[in-house]
C-alpha cells in the first residue's frame, strides 16, 4: 500500500499542515459513521440509565480517555491480570474514539473500526425504545 499525504499550504505564513493517511481513513470513516457515541447517547439519542445499572445489554457507553486514566491506576495496583491489563491499554491508547462500547463482563471493547459496532449500537437503540 502507497503512503500518501495530504498537504494544505498556508502561502501567508509559509506553514503547511500534513495528514497522514490513517488520519484521512479516519476522517473519512467518521463521515460515514452511521451511529456517534456520547457520554450517555447514541446519535443524539439518550439511553435510558436501566441499560447501563441493571446491565440491561452486555455493552455500555464509556470515555475511552477517562476509562485508560481508570486502567492505569488498577494496573499499579493489582497482582493477577496485570499483562492482560497492559494489553488492554496498549490497543485502547492506539484508538482515537472518544467514546467507545466496554463489555459489563469481559475486557472486550468495541470501537468505530470494530466489525461488531454498528450492530452493537443498533441493539442498544432498539432496547432503549421497549424502556
Amino acid at each position: 500500500m502507497k503512503n500518501f499525504e495530504l498537504r494544505i499550504a498556508k502561502k501567508s505564513d509559509g506553514l503547511s499542515y500534513g495528514h497522514s493517511e490513517s488520519s484521512v481513513s479516519h476522517f473519512l470513516k467518521m463521515a460515514k459513521q452511521k451511529f456517534i457515541l456520547t457520554e450517555d447517547s447514541i446519535n443524539g439519542t439518550k439511553l435510558n440509565d436501566k441499560i447501563r445499572d441493571e446491565e440491561l445489554h452486555e455493552f455500555s457507553i464509556i470515555h475511552r480517555e477517562s476509562f485508560i486514566d481508570e486502567l492505569i491506576g488498577w494496573i499499579s495496583e493489582v497482582s493477577r491480570d496485570k499483562e492482560l491489563m497492559k494489553q488492554d491499554l496498549k490497543e485502547l491508547m492506539s484508538w482515537t474514539d472518544e467514546y467507545i462500547l466496554t463489555s459489563n463482563s469481559t475486557n472486550h471493547y468495541i470501537g468505530i473500526y470494530s466489525s461488531d459496532y454498528e450492530e452493537t449500537c443498533a441493539e442498544l437503540l432498539e432496547l432503549n425504545k421497549t424502556l
